[in-house]
């Protein structure tokens, strides 16, 4: 994953008497170690910037650095004009204000007063403007202000790191799955993510070649290795193993991080095998996949991989427990490893192709999940957090976990008016969870991409309209 670039630039004015100069050395010292902790690059500017001519120069060195995110911190005020050519800059933009070294006598910084000019000189001077301005206040150590960066940059990187993202997209989506179907030249312009489409014949070649080769025992060990136990036939494996360093060959070639694949019905037909373990085996740290050939799921659950770095996955909702307030999330067996509880997994044949393997059969841990889906034909995305729990009651087939406790835009919401939005807004049948809390990081993350965080529709008997 590619770290964010980041810079900090300071405005010093000479009339004011506070430690302009201590704070912004001060600031950078600390963001110099947070740069390790965080894992991002820094690029200090060491002077502080006193004239517009100042804050040209920092501003077109900035832009040849290729940095991301350029942090203007009031180390004292300044005019307004020291904002402008940063405006103009490809980066994104913060502005931070620090506290008053003294607490009486002459005003030493005047900085929050700065960045109270700055903020609003965005919006009113420089209408045209299209990209958000964060604001931060505190020293580099204070908790708050830690929490406030923290959550930009793991945002920001997200972004960054989504928007270098291509999509190998092998066949249609399934059958019917209409409201899997995407604009690629929307996804494009929304999420500046590149999708290559091949037909599924090219597939089916691949991995003749790869199946006619002799299989390595370590590769077939490997998938049987993993797994609490193993209930389909050695053909299966076989196969599951081939489609597996198919899928390996076609993302290398076409220098893909992610896998749309119109897994049903045409492969099993053809092939006489489920590709379900094989999608979850290459989740493992490798690429982000998507079943039925939902483009904008692969999307989703990118943006979560680079939030967290952890794996992963894409669910549907497939039951409903009204009196525990609980809905489970389920699918086929395409998981990450990750996901499961103690027991593990066991591979197994299709629940209804009950002749064809493999598909991964388990149950979920308990654990905090963020919950994401992202569109190609709304301003809005659906975020959602909330627990997988563990529960002692029978299972469906396939992978699958009990989800409660949920927040919609960080509101708390109970199962029936979370059904309720997603219905009424049209949110599509598979939604994107991640392992870990990153509510906080995916509400500054639209934020940055123009879009706005869908809200809750509180549940009524009668017929209502979209949010």
């Amino acid at each position: 994953m590619n770290k964010l670039n980041v810079a900090l630039t300071g405005t010093f004015r000479s009339n004011f008497q506070g430690d302009m100069r201590g704070v912004l050395d001060q600031s950078i010292a600390q963001l110099e170690k947070l740069s390790t902790d965080l894992n991002f690059n820094f690029f200090p500017v060491r002077e502080g910037m006193e004239t517009l001519e100042d804050a040209r120069r920092v501003s077109k060195q900035l832009d040849s650095q290729d940095i991301d995110y350029i942090i203007i911190q009031n180390s004292s005020f300044a005019d307004g004009d020291m904002l402008l050519p940063f405006l103009e800059s490809s980066a994104r933009l913060g502005v931070w204000a620090v506290p008053e070294t003294t607490d009486s006598g002459p005003l030493p910084l005047n900085s929050i007063c700065a960045m109270n000019l700055y903020m609003s000189e965005v919006d009113i001077h420089a209408p045209e403007y299209s990209k958000p301005v964060k604001w931060f206040y505190g020293f580099a150590d204070d908790q708050d202000f830690i929490q406030r960066l923290t959550v930009t940059l793991r945002a920001l990187t997200a972004l960054k790191n989504l928007q270098e993202s291509r999509i190998l997209m092998i066949g249609d989506h399934a059958p019917g799955f209409h409201n899997l179907a995407f604009n690629e030249d929307k996804v494009k312009e929304m999420y500046g993510v590149e999708v290559h489409k091949i037909e599924l014949d090219e597939f089916y070649s691949e991995f003749q070649y790869v199946h006619s080769q002799e299989h390595e025992n370590s590769n077939v060990s490997e998938l049987k290795a993993q797994a609490a136990t193993v209930k389909v036939s050695e053909e299966h494996i076989q196969k599951a193993v081939s489609v597996e360093k198919t899928f390996y060959r076609l993302l290398e070639k076409y220098k893909s991080n992610g896998l749309a694949v119109q897994c049903w019905p045409h492969i099993p037909e053809k092939l006489g095998v489920m590709v379900c373990s094989s999608m979850g085996r290459i989740m493992e740290g490798y690429c982000t996949s998507g079943c039925e050939g939902d483009v904008m799921g692969v999307i989703s659950s990118l943006a979560l991989k680079f939030l967290t770095n952890s794996d992963p996955m894409l669910m549907d909702l497939s039951a409903w427990d009204k009196q525990e307030d609980a809905i489970y999330t389920w699918h086929c067996g395409n998981n990450p490893d990750c996901w499961y509880d103690s027991k593990g997994f066991s591979l197994e044949n299709h629940f209804n192709r009950k002749t064809v393997g493999v598909v991964r059969e388990g149950r979920f841990k308990s654990t905090e999940v963020t919950m994401l889906r992202l569109f190609d034909n709304k301003d809005t995305a659906l975020i959602a957090s909330g627990e997988m729990f563990e529960r002692d009651k029978p299972h469906y087939k396939g992978s699958g976990g009990w989800f409660r406790n949920i927040k919609i835009n960080d509101k708390s919401v109970g199962t029936q008016d979370f059904l309720n939005t997603i219905f009424v807004n049209s949110v599509p049948h598979h939604l994107a969870f991640i392992d870990v809390d990153r509510k906080y990081e995916l509400l500054e993350l639209i934020q940055w991409l123009g879009l706005k965080s869908m809200e809750p529709i509180e549940y009524k008997p009668y017929l209502q309209g979209r949010s």
